[in-house]
């Protein structure tokens, strides 16, 4: 499993989902992937190795839903699954969104200057 290529899917879900901030404002989803790669290498082992752990389980979410991983949805299927686990009774599941989520605004956020 490519852990680049599951958060490169998350990061162009959540820019999808926010209209396109990062194409339009940063350096594109492929650089804004390699900031949140970089501010997860950097976090400590009890919290990176969990988030490894789970950004993987999250992308394995999808076989059992519709038969394929995150990382190789169609784009509404990711926008659905995102969507169900940022809706989740699950607390883990509505963090990890929100983990992703808030990385995304803040990396987009200092491109931009805003």
């Amino acid at each position: 499993m490519s852990q680049r290529q599951v958060i490169s899917a998350i990061a162009a879900e959540l820019d999808r989902r926010h209209g396109g901030l990062g194409e339009r404002f940063a350096r594109g989803v492929d650089e804004v992937t390699d900031e949140i790669i970089r501010c997860q290498e950097i976090m400590p082992d009890y919290l990176h190795a969990p988030m490894w752990i789970l950004t993987h389980v999250f992308d394995l979410a999808g076989l059992p839903r519709v038969g394929s991983r995150f990382r190789k949805l169609q784009p509404q299927e990711q926008t659905d699954q995102v969507t169900a686990w940022k809706n989740s009774r699950l607390e883990i599941c509505r963090n990890f969104v929100r983990f992703y989520e808030s990385l995304y605004l803040l990396i987009v956020m200092q491109e931009t200057g805003e």
